[in-house]
């Protein structure tokens, strides 16, 4: 035997694997890496924190380490994040202000122990990707997505924040993301009404069929997370008028709508894909849906009382 062959060779006992467990269904599971992007003030911060309350209340998750290196120590006590760690141990809260090192410092720490199922049950949040490195630096980018591959290959799910630009294009290193991480997400808000913010995630690369497009509605009060549901969450002005504008198209057709007609009674480009999105959402509320034939769906008004 050589020398070479004492570590490193894969056995069948390596082949006996878990199955990921779906932390929350289509959109976070264990031992996965996920990237969630958006532009500015699109509710990122809003969306991780009520991910990590989310996270804390499963048996299966231990520690949820936030390495928040983009926020103050003010914007954290004015998100009430004092409040959230307090009532939720189970978050280990990193920042900036109380480090002896640099970000990715303390993203090497990390990676060194990154052993053989160490990290099973841990969560880390890396809050942003431009907070522990230089985008613009190649081997930076390296360093940064081998360290995270390391954290999963070790039983550890990692959740990344980043950047995109006013068009939704990543900002720095995207084709190695692309190619390093296992699900990513474009985050956008889709509305507010009172204390509940509306979230959209798209999902723009995904591995395996455990991910997808997704929404999710927040409490601002507690950071509870919860399924999006149109009716539940409140429609917001811009949605309520689409509505209304379709409502009143169906009262007039009594041989109901295609989808395409019913955008455009919104108001819309018939491929408008927010249109579409609330088509479908508000069957069986306002109006319901049709098989005609196998090539044709309508869209008819519900009976009102």
């Amino acid at each position: 035997m050589f020398n070479f062959e004492q570590t490193g060779i894969v056995t069948q006992e390596d082949f006996e694997i878990e199955d990921r467990e779906p932390y929350i269904d289509n959109f976070i599971y264990s031992g996965s890496v996920t990237m969630i992007h958006a532009k500015p003030k699109q509710g990122k911060s809003l969306l991780i924190l009520s991910v990590c309350n989310f996270l804390c209340e499963l048996k299966s998750v231990n520690n949820v380490f936030y390495l928040d290196m983009d926020n103050s120590l003010e914007d954290a006590k004015e998100r009430e994040l004092n409040k959230l760690i307090d009532r939720q141990p189970k978050i280990k809260l990193f920042m900036n202000t109380k480090l002896d090192s640099t970000p990715m410092e303390k993203l090497r720490e990390i990676r060194k122990e990154a052993k053989k199922n160490a990290y099973i049950g841990c969560t880390f949040v890396l809050d942003t990707i431009k907070d522990f490195i230089d985008l613009k630096n190649e081997n930076q980018q390296r360093e940064f997505v081998d360290c995270v591959k390391a954290m999963r290959d070790a039983g550890g799910t990692v959740i990344i924040l980043h950047h995109s630009n006013s068009t939704g294009k990543l900002i720095g290193g995207s084709q190695l993301y692309v190619s390093s991480f296992d699900n990513i997400y474009d985050l956008k808000k889709i509305g507010e009404v009172e204390h509940i913010t509306n979230l959209d995630l798209n999902l723009t690369h995904g591995r395996g069929t455990l991910v997808k497009h997704c929404q999710f509605s927040v409490d601002t009060r507690n950071y509870n997370l919860s399924a999006y549901n149109p009716i539940k969450s409140g429609l917001n002005d811009v949605d309520r008028e689409l509505v209304e504008k379709a409502l009143k198209a169906l009262r007039k057709e009594e041989d109901g709508l295609s989808k395409s007609k019913l955008v455009e009674a919104m108001g819309l480009s018939r491929t408008d894909r927010r249109g579409k999105a609330l088509a479908d959402e508000m069957v069986g509320y306002y109006w319901r849906l049709e098989q005609i034939n196998p090539k044709l769906t309508k869209y008819y008004i519900m009976e009102e009382s």
